[in-house]
C-alpha cells in the first residue's frame, strides 16, 4: 500500500488502484469555483482523504472523505452561518 500527502492534479484511477494508493491533502476554498462562489471563508481549507483499490481485482474504486468547515450568509438574516461539511463515500 502506497501513502502520498500530495494530490497530484490528475488521477489515474485505475494504477492508483492497483497499487492501492492512499492520498490526502487540503485545497483552499478559493480554488474550488462552486464552492467559493457561496463561501464567506474562501481562505479555509478543504481537507480530502482518498484510498483507491480493486473489487473483485478488476473494477477500480474509490474511498474517500471530504471534510470542511464553511460560512455561509444566511438569505433571511444576512448573518454569517457557519456549517461542518462531511461526505463519506
Amino acid at each position: 500500500m502506497e501513502t502520498t500527502k500530495l494530490l497530484p492534479s490528475e488521477l489515474k484511477i485505475f494504477n492508483f488502484a492497483k497499487k492501492e494508493v492512499s492520498l490526502f491533502g487540503e485545497y483552499l476554498i478559493s480554488s474550488l469555483p462552486r464552492i467559493s462562489e457561496i463561501a464567506i471563508n474562501k481562505e479555509d481549507s478543504v481537507k480530502v482523504d482518498l484510498s483507491f483499490y480493486l473489487e473483485n481485482d478488476k473494477t477500480p474504486c474509490i474511498k474517500g472523505i471530504i471534510e470542511l468547515d464553511i460560512v455561509l450568509e444566511c438569505q433571511r438574516c444576512l448573518e454569517a452561518l457557519p456549517k461542518t461539511l462531511k461526505s463519506q463515500f
